[in-house]
């Protein structure tokens, strides 16, 4: 839609329009371009208007039907899900049909209609008169079983206010939300609250809001909170405040901060100050607030008012305000009460929390517990996919895409990043955290141009939305491009502003800023070592504070690093390093685990103890090229580079030899590597043979680290960039 019309739709309409498509990718661009030409955008229980050239084919087929079959396929059009067994009580018979099914505009089968094209069954129902539809719908509510297909009806036919068929249509919304259809859902609400009598106010006003609450659920937050702003200009107390609490709700999730913080600020003054009310408004600017002390002091406020409530609903909030104390203790410099944590979890039973829900893998991130993580975020998303709840499923995306990230499985966290960036888009949100996230791994890819152009990005939403927590990401990503790139002046700047803002803001342990490690390096490669030691006293504050696996390793390598600088004997830091480093699981944290390395054989080589630098080196370049890291691999040739010498070994390789073993180290199959160098596969083969037996492996796996440090022959280049 995008790329052909130059329009972005909303999430649900999207939705719409490829449900009504029926997989024809031509007809969606049609049914976008006939909705972009309406004066206004559908409403949810609208049909989205039928393309000329279909109208005009259903038209000329429907105007030779006998009046039993037109009525017949009128009725069934207007069926959710046209069965036989409803259409009969409707006083259809199936013989009416025959004429339709002859017509190829539907099938019938044993258990009901089914109309050939999604499209058609719009454009029937668009053809009916107003009158006669009303007729067709009250005729419809007499006979199905189904109470919310009976509600639905009733919705459509009613014209006057009336307040027995608008709370027989609230309670089949309600239980459509229940059933993960948000947006069904909000047509009935919307229904609901036309046919409420205008006497009763306050209920009107509840359920204009109950039906912004499933379109934001169902992702259209621009309809939500347009609504949800309306509601509160026209009335005050109670409906108001729950008003300005939805509208900061979806201003959040839309990464505004400003607004959520105004309006959860101005629900706050409209409530009554001990009503279970405000303590759910408290709950909430619990989570919009970014410093740790104001966020913890909100959750206590809700945690003290929503227990004096009976309302279930309140109640499971409680398992959310508890999540918040226990995250917004340890930010603000608190030891963990991990009973905090296991109590909420315990309120939550089998549903997580709506509210502060993702907490419990943000910690179990920070402590590198990648495992439970995912388990918890997956277990989230089956669970707001089940809901129909859009705005969920782009949060918990973005926490899967980091938490893969973290843990070295690139790929995985490419796709959920990419899967929330093009949720975030339609949704309409600011796309800070996945761009962040995608600049982080396009940096460590070595795609530096790439990241370099996210951190733009990010310093842009940051100075649209002055957002603190949009810099903060900004920051970190503008270190580590700098870092990755060798510009440690400039690194060590960006990473001395985030120490500063972080403290500023009052926040002790940032639970998801690991960046000293980073400013360490950047400060010795700057020559600031005073400054190096501040943040290496920084760093031993956090790790001693609560120790895990990622300050561990940052710890020990930047305690070599300094050590190095200062001209010490770093005997005793590469030690401690290499243990370390031997302590933490393989699958923790790859990529610190091959920064140990090297660090370790920087160390090495400064000291002049090549044989060990090479080692270390080549060890670390494998390591790093296993994961994708092409920044620091390239970082850890160079350093092979200056170790000076050449490992005896590959130097005897032939020609020929060279240049097979290293597109074999590629991961070419050994017919690729045919076709590259215009050679048999069996000469391949043959040749490969020998360089194991030269280098001493006995696999291709282990070529990666034999071949590393060695300079490509210059017939070598050629091939190659032929080969690709």
């Amino acid at each position: 839609m995008r790329a052909r019309l130059g329009a972005t739709l909303s999430r649900p309409l999207l939705a719409r329009i490829a449900r009504d498509a029926g997989g024809n990718p031509l007809l969606a661009i049609e049914l976008a371009r006939a909705v972009l030409r309406l004066p206004r955008l559908p409403s949810p229980g609208e049909d989205l208007p039928v393309v000329a050239s279909m109208q005009q084919l259903l038209a000329d087929a429907f105007a030779i039907l006998p009046v039993p079959s037109r009525d017949a396929v009128r009725l069934a059009a207007l069926l959710a899900v046209p069965t036989l067994r409803s259409l009969r009580a409707a006083g259809v018979t199936p013989t009416d049909f025959d004429a339709a099914e002859e017509a190829g505009l539907l099938t019938v089968s044993p258990t009901g209609i089914e109309f050939a094209h999604p499209v058609y069954a719009a454009a029937v129902r668009t053809a009916i008169p107003a009158g006669v539809r009303r007729q067709l719908h009250r005729r419809l509510a007499d006979v199905v079983a189904d109470p919310d297909e009976r509600a639905r009806h009733l919705a459509q036919y009613a014209l006057e206010p009336d307040a027995a068929i608008a709370r027989e249509v609230a309670a089949a919304a309600e239980r459509r939300r229940a059933h993960g259809a948000p947006e069904l859902a909000a047509e009935l609400h919307e229904r609901a609250a036309k046919l409420t009598p205008p006497e009763e106010t306050a209920e009107r006003g509840r359920r204009r809001l109950a039906a912004a609450r499933c379109r934001y659920d169902s992702g259209d937050y621009a309809t939500a909170g347009a609504e949800a702003d309306a509601v509160a200009s026209e009335l005050t107390g109670e409906v108001r405040a729950e008003a300005l609490l939805l509208r900061a709700s979806v201003a959040w999730s839309a990464d505004d901060l400003a607004t959520a913080l105004s309006a959860g600020e101005a629900g706050l003054a409209a409530a009554p100050p001990d009503s279970a009310l405000a303590g759910r408004i408290h709950a909430h600017l619990g989570v919009f607030r970014d410093a740790p002390e104001p966020a913890r002091l909100h959750a206590e406020a809700a945690a003290t008012l929503l227990a004096r409530s009976d309302d279930e609903a309140d109640r499971s909030l409680l398992a959310g305000v508890s999540l918040q104390l226990f995250f917004n203790e340890i930010r603000a410099g608190r030891p963990a009460r991990t009973e905090l944590l296991e109590r909420a979890l315990q309120l939550e039973g089998d549903e997580p929390s709506w509210l502060a829900g993702t907490v419990p893998p943000i910690w179990w991130k920070a402590i590198d517990e990648h495992d439970r993580a995912r388990t918890r975020l997956h277990a989230m998303l089956t669970w707001a996919v089940g809901r129909g709840d859009e705005p969920s499923q782009h949060e918990v995306l973005t926490h899967l895409g980091e938490a893969e990230l973290l843990a070295g499985r690139w790929s995985a966290a490419e796709s959920h990043i990419r899967a929330a960036r093009e949720l975030g888009e339609q949704l309409g949100s600011g796309l800070i955290a996945e761009s962040w996230l995608g600049g982080l791994l396009a940096a460590y890819r070595g795609q530096l141009t790439e990241a370099a152009s996210v951190r733009e990005r990010c310093l842009r939403l940051a100075e649209e939305h002055d957002d603190l927590w949009c810099r903060r990401l900004y920051l970190q990503l503008a270190g580590l491009v700098a870092l990755s790139a060798g510009r440690m002046a400039e690194a060590a700047t960006a990473y001395g502003e985030l120490a500063h803002r972080i403290d500023a803001l009052g926040l002790v342990e940032p639970l998801s800023m690991r960046f000293e490690p980073d400013w360490i390096e950047a400060c010795v490669g700057s020559g600031d070592l005073d400054t190096a030691a501040v943040a290496l006293e920084r760093l031993t504050t956090r790790h001693a504070r609560l120790p895990r696996p990622w300050t561990t390793l940052g710890l020990v390598r930047s305690r070599a690093v300094l050590a190095s600088a200062r001209g010490e004997d770093p005997a005793g830091a590469l030690a401690d390093l290499l243990a370390a480093r031997a302590a933490v699981p393989a699958d923790v944290l790859p990529l610190d685990r091959a920064r140990c390395l090297l660090v370790a054989g920087m160390v090495h080589r400064r000291t002049r103890r090549k044989r060990e630098a090479r080692e270390a080196l080549e060890a670390a370049a494998a390591e790093f090229a296993a994961l994708g890291a092409t920044a620091f691999a390239e970082r850890a040739r160079e350093e092979l580079a200056r170790v000076g010498g050449r490992p005896p070994a590959p130097s005897h390789l032939t020609a020929t030899e060279d240049r097979v073993a290293r597109l074999a180290a590629q991961g070419r199959t050994n017919r690729a590597i045919a076709d590259a160098l215009f050679l048999s596969p069996k000469t391949v083969e043959a040749n490969l043979a020998r360089v194991y037996r030269k280098l001493g492996i006995a696999s291709r796996a282990e070529l990666g680290a034999a071949m590393v440090g060695v300079p490509p022959r210059p017939a070598e280049k050629q091939v190659a960039t032929e080969g690709r």
